[in-house]
């Protein structure tokens, strides 16, 4: 059994969404003069790899604390879209010929290979986005999850975050800002995602782990 880690470090000056303040790290206390180390951690419930529930964006919806662990494991299926452009969509056409492997899927995890650009200015802009339609028709299947390793699930400038809307709407939650991808053997892998869990929380930064090595009849 394999374990890859596919989360970004929490680190100071690390990229965040364009307007998000930075994460601050506050040293409490230190071995050297209290015996123990202590940090204070502060950051936006969206800051790095980070997972978004729908009342993200939707009023009344679940919070994190109100999702149900078994929402955060899962067989994942894994699209590779390094073929797309910078600026390009993912439509529908893309999605059909993986059909019966998303009916069997947990977790859809686009593969864009946009984690090369992180901690550079190029990163937070023109990554790849699902069409409208596309959204709607990955929807109407029982995903827990999607995953991306770009900065988001719509793209920058939008006003109305429709591809968010659509998907927590229907109870399907997002991870964006995962890192290697590449690491990975398979298209298909066992997936833990672990959230912080905290009271009316609309999101959390996120440890994802990719399992390989696990046979489905173990589960």
């Amino acid at each position: 059994m394999r374990t890859i880690d596919l989360s970004h470090v929490m680190e100071t000056g690390m990229t965040v969404f364009p307007g998000s303040p930075q994460p601050q790290f506050t040293e409490l206390a230190t071995v050297a003069v209290d015996g123990y180390s202590e940090t204070f951690i502060g950051c936006s419930s969206h800051c790095g790899t980070h997972i978004d529930v729908p009342s993200h964006m939707l009023m009344g919806r679940a919070s994190i604390d109100q999702i149900d662990v078994s929402q955060l494991t899962g067989w994942a299926q894994i699209i590779d879209i390094r073929a797309k452009r910078i600026g390009d969509k993912i439509t529908i056409e893309d999605l059909r010929p993986y059909q019966k492997k998303i009916e069997a899927a947990d977790f859809l995890v686009f593969w864009s290979g946009f984690d090369r650009l992180w901690g550079k200015d190029g990163y937070c802009d023109r990554f790849p986005t699902l069409t409208y339609e596309a959204a709607k028709w990955l929807s109407s299947f029982s995903l827990k999850a999607l995953a991306i390793d770009a900065l988001s699930f719509d793209e920058m400038g939008v006003e109305q975050f429709i591809i968010h809307k659509t998907m927590l709407g229907s109870e399907t939650l997002l991870i964006e800002n995962l890192c290697g991808i590449e690491q990975l053997t398979s298209d298909h892998c066992f997936f833990v995602v672990l959230p912080l869990k905290w009271q009316n929380g609309d999101g959390s930064p996120v440890r994802v782990c990719a399992i390989e090595g696990i046979k489905e009849e173990d589960q």
